[in-house]
């Protein structure tokens, strides 16, 4: 039996093009929500960088395998045709 779920709630869109999220979560999902998210800020301050600045590393490591996968999946195509 799985003890995790999270789930969107509600999400409130603002004017200025920001929104508020709302979620439903288990109480494990928030222990680990917590758990893990000491673990970042911990592993950034041995790394001496912010987490600002990790998740902007996240995101351009994301970017770049997204970007592969879709061009993997255009050579794919192409090679069906």
């Amino acid at each position: 039996m799985n003890k995790h779920y999270l789930a969107v709630e509600k999400v409130v869109e603002h004017e200025d093009g920001s929104a508020t999220y709302t979620f439903d979560m288990s109480n494990d999902t928030l222990d680990m929500f917590v758990s893990e998210g000491v673990r970042l800020i911990l592993m950034c301050a041995v790394a001496e960088i912010s987490v600002e600045d990790a998740f902007d590393m996240l995101q351009d490591i994301a970017k770049k395998k997204l970007d592969e996968s879709q061009q993997d999946t255009q050579k794919e195509t192409q090679n069906d045709t």
